[in-house]
């Protein structure tokens, strides 16, 4: 990030993010009771990259700092793949590494009951 911010001035907005939250309550509920993965979860790393959209040299290094980012997180996060939280999603991921293989299938028959017109489709579309 330090050599992102010397040498694109127009990327220092960009943002390293970490939450972290107790999950005890998410916890107590069996995983096969509900649609959402990664139960096991304590925590988020989430990273910005804010630049001015004419910048594209910002743009590009802010593209591959972030692709970078993301594959060293992955190496290190527990997880055998990505697992991606939707809120944080890039836009390249498959649909399994932001609902979790396992349960796709689940939510998308959810969806199917709730959502039936598909009004909650903008981003990252249930099939």
């Amino acid at each position: 990030m330090d050599d992102y911010f010397s040498n694109h001035p127009g990327g220092r907005n960009s943002v390293l993010q970490f939450e972290f939250f107790l999950n005890q309550a998410m916890a107590a509920i069996p995983s096969d009771e509900t649609a959402f993965p990664w139960r096991d979860s304590t925590g988020y790393i989430n990273f910005n990259m804010l630049f001015d959209d004419r910048d594209n040299v910002t743009r590009s290094a802010s593209i591959a700092l972030g692709l970078e980012l993301r594959g060293d997180l992955v190496a290190t996060s527990g997880y055998p793949k990505l697992a991606v939280f939707i809120n944080h999603a890039h836009g390249d991921e498959k649909l399994e590494q932001i609902y979790g293989k396992d349960k796709l299938t689940h939510l998308a028959d959810l969806k199917n009951i709730w959502d039936p017109n598909h009004i909650f489709s903008y981003n990252n579309r249930l099939p």
